[in-house]
């Protein structure tokens, strides 16, 4: 699998001991073991699970959605649940590999960070309808890679999978908006953190196609709720008019 300097935002936020469980699940379900063993008594599972998920774009193939396990005198043992069989992973894992390498080699090298997060948000914004006619696809990763459809929590770790390529600090955001479930991003530009919503511009999702919900503050999420004690208030001072229209492209997924 790719290495990256990626952000692990959510891991950050354990104690050292469910971190120790993170990085033992993590190691495991890269090697897609069926059976995994964990020398401990107990641990918050589901918000590890979760943490993992939101820090790792990559692990899309893991059955976050269903994690059984059980418990003895020598430990937890939790079944590899996965959602493709190895085969199928690793293809996938590849052609997502092989997107982000074209995308970051393509990526115009004059940018500075700001700019570059605007243009990733472009790339996808050109290629993706919103949809989940690709079931479970459309939720992670490889919806947006593959099939150009993706619904938010799909799109959204597009987004991070691509910034994590280009050591943009970024995160996924679980919330609502307007009451439903939705998930966008947060983005550190300069060490001032701001929210981005490429669901939010994408035509097919809201209607309107543009840059209306890049690099916003806290106070500019109308509709919007997330928990605020995990997210950082954005309160962004620095924002400056980006107009890149020369690097938008069609067809990227050619």
């Amino acid at each position: 699998m790719m290495q990256m300097k990626a952000l692990l935002y959510y891991r950050s936020k354990l104690d050292a001991h469910d971190q120790s469980v993170y990085d033992s699940l993590v190691s495991q379900w890269m090697h897609f073991e069926s059976h995994i063993h964990l020398p401990v008594s107990h641990c918050n599972l589901s918000e590890i699970a979760q943490a993992i998920h939101f820090d790792y774009p990559l692990l899309f193939y893991v059955n976050y959605y269903q994690i059984a396990y059980s418990k003895s005198i020598f430990g937890m043992n939790i079944r590899g649940d996965y959602l493709y069989t190895k085969s199928e992973a690793e293809t996938l894992l590849q052609k997502c590999e092989d997107w982000g390498k074209y995308i970051y080699s393509h990526t115009p090298s004059n940018l500075g960070i700001a700019e570059k997060a605007l243009w990733l948000h472009d790339v996808i914004l050109n290629n993706v309808r919103y949809g989940d006619a690709n079931g479970i696809r459309a939720h992670n990763l490889v919806g947006v890679v593959q099939d150009g459809i993706a619904v938010c929590e799909g799109i959204s770790m597009a987004y991070k999978f691509l910034c994590d390529y280009s050591n943009i600090p970024c995160i996924y955001v679980s919330g609502t908006l307007n009451g439903s479930p939705h998930g966008w991003n947060l983005v550190w530009i300069n060490q001032e953190a701001s929210f981005v919503d490429v669901t939010n511009d994408i035509s097919s999702f809201s209607g309107k196609f543009g840059r209306h919900n890049f690099l916003k503050k806290s106070s500019e999420m109308a509709g919007y709720s997330w928990d605020l004690e995990a997210i950082p208030e954005c309160r962004l001072t620095k924002k400056k008019n980006l107009d890149l229209t020369a690097y938008f492209k069609k067809g990227w997924f050619g």
